[in-house]
């Protein structure tokens, strides 16, 4: 089963930490991206995030200064300063040590989904933990929940 957590929620914008800011600084346009360093999923071409694939066309892979295969290792390297990153607009926001770099895109906006096994949809365990995650849905009640 799919369940729509939120549609158009999703918004990321790209941060950087205040130690690579004092170190780099702050790209004055896109054009200047090309001079800093991101941090990225192993393959961002081949991402369903819109914003990877923006930043797979924008900037050479000679850019990316750290990969991962984890959104949670991507997030500790930009806030350990390894390079500039997308984040989500509710995470960055609520971290005072990042410094917003690009402010979100239309085009880099996406629905959250979440999809459960047809057998275990309707227990009492996986109904609660979607009730929970659709609360703590960036623009839900509880969506610092999540930080």
């Amino acid at each position: 089963m799919t369940h729509h957590i939120s549609e158009g929620s999703r918004d990321c914008e790209e941060y950087a930490s205040k130690h690579y800011v004092d170190r780099w600084g702050i790209p004055v346009d896109e054009s200047d991206l090309t001079s800093h360093h991101f941090v990225a999923p192993d393959n961002p071409a081949g991402s369903r995030a819109p914003v990877y694939r923006w930043l797979s066309t924008a900037v050479p892979s000679r850019c990316i200064s750290y990969r991962a295969t984890d959104t949670r290792a991507v997030y500790d390297a930009v806030i350990a300063g390894a390079g500039l990153g997308f984040l989500p607009t509710f995470v960055g926001q609520s971290r005072g040590e990042l410094v917003e770099i690009l402010p979100s895109r239309g085009d880099w906006i996406s629905d959250i989904w979440l999809v459960t096994h047809v057998d275990l949809h309707r227990t009492f365990k996986v109904q609660k933990f979607l009730e929970f995650i659709k609360a703590a849905a960036p623009g839900g009640p509880a969506c610092s929940l999540l930080l």
